[in-house]
């Protein structure tokens, strides 16, 4: 149901719904009978009725989850007993072939840490996929036990009165089971008898559920004293006959008082002969779980020595002195194996000792050589750097001397025709002067023209002779000029070289004061490195020593692991002495608690049959009463009630149908306000967005309608 309905309690007697107000129209839905006219019911009464069904509806629905909700639980333990029991047989076959195992010296079943015994899936799988499982198993027990059985076959040969005997116990034990296959086959029909006996007295107690609740119901016995108090047919003429439904009611409490009277006692007496049968029951099962007691607190040592898993335990005992005396020969073997390996592991861990130190030894030479060729190489690649650059400077000096050399004779040249020049004017002055002391006295005009025109020529010698000088004064000048700032340069040069060459001699100083620091220092850690050798001999010496005593502890330890393995030994012989009688005491106890909850089990089983049998025989006899009186009224009421059934049934059909449209029948309950009406109502009204109740007004959704059974 809706977790928003609130929950019905569930009484005797049913109390009755809170009043509304009257509806201010009143539908024709019902008739009852007042001063003996038809009167329509009133809306309370139609309420009043439909809440009831409801109710008695909710009842069984709430009847049948109960029923349905033991049987899931009990349905759900089963379950879980049965995969814990699937569980427990398959450690238990593991375990019995990893004994197996040990006793033919096969390899153990390994198992994955935190892997499930029985996978989850095949809890949930079907029949084939288990038994293909199960196959699996089978062939692997069978592989396990093969070489046993072939063993036994062959020391069986020998014993035979040993076989005899196992024999007589065989044939025993088959005749055991076939007893037990009988009883349980037997047992197995009284539970389906006793299953199918329960399905019966469970339906027809839900019948007679609804009909208890039906009689419980005030407005149906309301509504049977109206129909049977009310004429169906009033005929003209019989104005005078008048009813009388307080007489009828007082008769029909009375028959129902008498009714289950009879039905109390008839449950009453079945009861008692229940009870008297179960305590003889009981009376039984405590003798017999007395006796098995008895027995099992008092077994003998025959029987002890004559079961079957003491018998197992022999042999396995047996089995297992046999493998432990083998493997104590095998651990001698390996033992002289392990000392064999141990020795030749010391020898070749010196022979690769001393090879590592000559090679550690022979790349330390190489090394050493090697730093000192890298110094040589180093000082012989500074004296080809210092004296190429050296060189470099020399050329340099030489190309500049050159151009200077070849400037000088450019202007050397330029020189010697400008004195040229000089020299053809003079020459020229010199004839001239020679020739005419005063040349200005008794010239005549040609000469002074001839003159004029040497006059020019010199002009023009002098003025072609200016722009050499010029050009060789401005040569020269420029010349001086760079040799002067060459000489500056030169000296400002040789002032820097100067300053450099104080810092590099600082620096030098510092660096043969470092240098000698570091060899003061290279003497101190060659004097520590000589110390250090002798410490690494002392050391190497007491390492020698602690090898021997090492080797010498060792042997100490091995002849103590030998005691301790023959002490371990002993102690493995007590424990599986011990393990032998608490495997027995385990069986023992396990066979115990077996018995103790099968005859719980048993017990349980036979008491819950036994309620279903009493609550079904109660039933049978309440059904048996029933019947008889509805028998006794039948025959006496038949020709009362057909009336009173005709006006009963228009009276319930006009409340089964929907007061809206008055064709369909009412099959959907609004929550809000409890009235009932067909679906296609209900619906339609909420489609025309007319979301309230015809009958109250009361506005609901398509969440406030519940589909109704009446």
């Amino acid at each position: 149901m809706d977790d928003r309905k609130r929950s019905l309690s569930v009484k005797t007697e049913l109390e009755a719904p809170p009043l509304k107000r009257q509806a201010t129209d009143i539908e024709s839905v019902g008739s009852k009978s007042v001063n003996g006219f038809e009167v329509p019911l009133s809306q309370d009464d139609v309420a009043l009725f439909k809440k009831e069904a409801i109710f008695r509806q909710m009842q069984i629905y709430r009847r049948e989850r109960d029923l349905l909700q033991t049987r899931v639980t009990e349905f759900e333990q089963r379950s879980a007993y049965h995969d814990d029991h699937l569980r427990v047989l398959e450690l238990w076959w593991d375990q019995l072939l990893n004994e197996v195992n040990i006793l033919s010296g096969r390899p153990l079943i390994s198992s994955k840490h935190g892997e499930s015994p029985l996978p989850k899936s095949l809890l949930l799988a079907t029949s084939e996929e288990y038994s293909t499982h199960l196959e699996a198993k089978r062939d692997s027990i069978l592989q396990s036990l093969t070489p046993i059985f072939t063993s036994l076959q062959s020391s069986l040969s020998d014993v035979s009165s040993d076989g005899k005997r196992l024999q007589d116990g065989l044939s025993e034990l088959s005749a055991q089971i076939t007893i037990l296959k009988t009883e349980n086959g037997r047992l197995k029909d009284e539970r389906e008898d006793l299953s199918r006996r329960l399905t019966d007295a469970t339906f027809k107690f839900m019948s007679a559920e609804k009909k208890l609740d039906r009689l419980k119901s005030s407005t149906i016995a309301k509504i049977e004293r109206t129909s049977g108090s009310s004429p169906s047919v009033k005929r003209e003429g019989s104005a005078d006959e008048k009813p009388e439904p307080e007489k009828k009611s007082e008769e029909v409490d009375d028959k129902l008082v008498a009714r289950i009277q009879e039905e109390s006692e008839a449950v009453v007496r079945k009861q008692a002969e229940e009870l008297r049968h179960l305590h003889e029951k009981v009376v039984n099962l405590t003798d017999e779980v007395s006796k098995l007691n008895l027995k099992l607190s008092s077994i003998s040592e025959a029987d002890v020595i004559n079961s079957e898993p003491y018998k197992t335990l022999k042999v396995r005992f047996e089995a297992l002195s046999a493998r432990s005396s083998h493997l104590e020969v095998l651990n001698d073997v390996i033992k002289q194996e392990s000392e064999k390996l141990s020795s030749e592991r010391t020898e070749y861990r010196e022979l690769l000792t001393s090879e590592y130190k000559a090679m550690a030894d022979d790349l330390q030479n190489q090394l050493k050589k090697s730093e000192q060729d890298l110094i040589r190489i180093r000082s012989a690649r500074d004296d080809l750097l210092q004296d190429l650059s050296i060189r470099k400077s020399k050329e340099e000096q030489r190309l500049t001397a050159m151009k200077e050399l070849e400037e000088l004779s450019e202007t050397r040249s330029s020189r010697i025709k400008t004195l040229e020049l000089e020299v053809e004017r003079l020459k020229s002055q010199l004839e001239t002067t020679n020739g005419n002391p005063m040349p200005y006295a008794d010239d005549n005009p040609e000469e002074l023209l001839k003159r004029i025109e040497k006059l020019e020529k010199q002009n023009q010698f002098l003025s072609a002779e200016l722009p050499g000088l010029e050009t060789a004064f401005n040569q020269a000048h420029a010349q001086c000029t760079r040799k002067v700032t060459e000489i500056m340069e030169r000296e400002e040069k040789m002032s820097r070289l100067l300053a450099e060459k104080s810092k590099a001699d600082q620096k030098y100083f510092s660096a043969m004061r470092a240098k000698e620091a570091i060899a003061l220092e290279n003497r101190a850690l060659k004097a520590q490195s000589l110390k250090s050798g002798e410490i690494i001999q002392q050391l190497r010496d007491a390492e020698k020593s602690v090898s021997q005593k090492v080797s010498m502890l060792e042997k100490q330890l091995a002849e103590l692991e030998t005691v301790r393995h023959t002490y371990q030994k002993q102690l493995q012989e007590v424990q599986l002495k011990c393990n032998e009688q608490t495997v027995g005491i385990d069986g023992y106890k396990a066979q115990m608690e077996k018995l103790h909850y099968d005859l719980q089990v048993r017990s349980t089983t036979i008491l819950s049959e036994a309620d279903a049998r009493r609550h079904a025989e109660d039933q049978v006899e309440r059904q048996k009463v029933e019947l008889e009186r509805w028998k006794s009224e039948s025959s006496s009421s038949a020709v009362n009630h057909i009336s009173g059934d005709q006006s009963q049934i228009e009276a319930l059909r006009s409340i089964a149908i929907c007061s809206v449209c008055s064709k369909n029948w009412k099959n959907t309950a609004i929550k809000v306000c409890g009235h009932c009406f067909c679906f296609d109502c209900a619906k339609d009204r909420l489609n025309a967005r007319l979301r309230k109740c015809p009958l109250c007004n009361k506005q609901y959704s398509h969440n406030d309608l519940m589909t109704i059974h009446l």
